[in-house]
């Protein structure tokens, strides 16, 4: 494929499914189950890790992002674990071109979040701030597939750096945060405050189901 031309590439036409890993799969459903199962057991996996520290010692950076991509699809997508190279169509018609230079892009856009991370206070500002951090890299869809889940690990060691590990980050499955998440591949990352405050709302009282609107 052409640069700046939008293809089809290993995954089919780059429309993602809500599990993202079943548009890589173009054989039965069946087939496309027992991927998508390797890949929750990676993921899970990787959690435990992250909760255990095993990823405290590492820089807040793209190479730690491109690893656990990598691990998540180390078993069964392989060729899912690089950078995205490719433009992709999403779903709603929406078109991300080409982006050269990933990895730098992805350093620039953490850096300033791992200067001033232990310089936060309050909630408000947390919540902006988180809501920035996640939208940007949704923006730039660094990978073919799996973003989300390799976003919400790289989430997840960052939040665990801040003294919030976990922050019901796997609650994430409704309208709201779909939403959102179209909103910040736009660059609109306000849309996801909302979903960060509920998130944060969850890890601090534990509750099990969304508060109702007041």
């Amino acid at each position: 494929m052409q640069g700046g031309q939008l293809g089809e590439g290993k995954f089919g036409s780059g429309q993602l499914a809500q599990k993202p890993v079943l548009a890589a799969v173009s054989a039965a459903p069946a087939s496309g189950d027992a991927i998508w199962r390797s890949v929750a057991l990676e993921q899970a996996l990787l959690q435990a890790s992250i909760d255990r520290g095993d990823f405290d010692d590492r820089a807040f950076d793209a190479a730690l992002l491109l690893d656990l991509q990598q691990a998540l699809c180390r078993r069964e997508l392989p060729h899912l674990g690089g950078w995205r190279v490719i433009g992709l169509q999403l779903p709603g018609g929406q078109l991300l071109p080409p982006l050269p230079a990933m990895a730098e892009r992805v350093d620039a856009h953490l850096r300033p979040f791992t200067r001033l991370q232990r310089l936060i206070k309050g909630t408000e500002p947390l919540i902006e701030w988180l809501a920035q951090l996640e939208g940007g890299l949704h923006a730039m869809y660094p990978f073919s597939n799996l973003c989300e889940p390799s976003i919400r690990l790289l989430l997840r060691i960052y939040l665990r750096r801040l003294g919030r590990p976990g922050a019901w980050l796997d609650r994430d499955t409704t309208p709201l945060y779909l939403q959102a998440l179209q909103a910040g591949r736009l660059r609109h990352w306000s849309w996801l405050v909302p979903v960060w405050r509920l998130r944060l709302d969850w890890h601090s009282t534990k509750v099990t189901a969304l508060p109702r609107r007041r």
